[in-house]
């Protein structure tokens, strides 16, 4: 598994996000990568879809661009795409394709970083975000993702301090790969940690977690 995966994974349990997907009976995860985030949460059937896909024995994964998702309509009750935004050049025709995949009522769920999101050190950000991320924009604000949203939806947005954690990125990386059972306590904490400074101090330059419902 990877650093990044882990945390993404301890992030959506201790938001409970992962309850929209355990009720559903059809979950879409889009960039998926080897569907390790697939695996760990529970729903009736998954399909993960991503652009480099290497054969998994348990997990159906599809390789596929979000321009054009290969599926019938209106067959998803919940898709997701956990830090991918950021990496679309037409996110808006992303968004069209998931509404036309989702059933009624169906949910998106999307994490993506704050487009000015700090990073330590900062003369990295643009390094990090387009070198070694491969992003294609530093990211979103509430603003600019509601323009995405143009059908009817009804959206609920989390705005998480990712401060603490992007100020430890190179640290903790280094500790991953030497010693990762003493990095995932370490995670552990920093997310409990993270979830109290989110509550007492909302950072508008932290990670936007959107949950959009369609009606």
């Amino acid at each position: 598994m990877r650093f990044g995966t882990y945390y993404r994974y301890k992030l959506i349990k201790k938001l409970k996000i992962d309850r929209y997907i355990n009720a559903s009976s059809k979950w879409l995860d889009i960039g998926c990568y080897d569907g390790t985030i697939l695996r760990l949460i529970d729903a009736q059937e998954k399909i993960g879809i991503d652009l480099n896909v290497k054969k998994q024995r348990d997990i159906n994964i599809i390789q596929a661009t979000v321009e054009y998702l290969p599926f019938k309509e209106q067959i998803f009750e919940i898709i997701t795409a956990f830090d991918i935004l950021e990496h679309i050049k037409n996110d808006s025709l992303m968004i069209k394709q998931v509404e036309n995949k989702l059933t009624s009522a169906g949910s998106f769920i999307i994490t993506a970083p704050h487009e000015k999101e700090r990073i330590f050190p900062k003369f990295l950000k643009s390094w990090l975000n387009f070198k070694k991320w491969k992003h294609i924009k530093y990211g979103y604000t509430q603003t600019s993702l509601k323009k995405l949203f143009e059908g009817k939806w009804r959206l609920k947005f989390i705005q998480w301090n990712t401060d603490l954690s992007n100020f430890l990125y190179f640290p903790l990386q280094f500790i991953w790969k030497i010693l990762q059972k003493f990095a995932r306590i370490i995670i552990n904490r920093l997310i409990e940690i993270e979830f109290i400074r989110t509550e007492k101090f909302t950072s508008p330059t932290g990670h936007i977690i959107l949950i959009a419902r369609k009606e």
